[in-house]
């Protein structure tokens, strides 16, 4: 997988305390999110709002993205249910 990470969007996501970020991997848009948590990992000025969390996220988007690509695109598939 070959992402191409959209400038500079960002997007709150509330309902996960995260902010989401696009790229794209040939034609097919690929959704990426960073917890609020992780942020505030990064730095404590992260737990400040909405605002303080851009911010961190556009301090660090290049570790950030950096994790997004090493992150395997099945990662948030369930595992198959094996019968017992």
């Amino acid at each position: 997988m070959s992402l191409v990470f959209e400038p500079d969007r960002v997007a709150h996501d509330p309902t996960q305390q995260a902010l989401r970020f696009f790229a794209r991997d040939d034609f097919r848009l690929v959704y990426c999110a960073v917890s609020r948590a992780a942020l505030a990992a990064l730095e404590d000025d992260a737990l400040g709002g909405l605002y303080a969390m851009v911010t961190t996220y556009r301090r660090h988007k290049e570790l950030i993205r950096g994790l997004a690509l090493r992150k395997p695109a099945n990662a948030n598939k369930p595992a198959p249910h094996k019968a017992a």
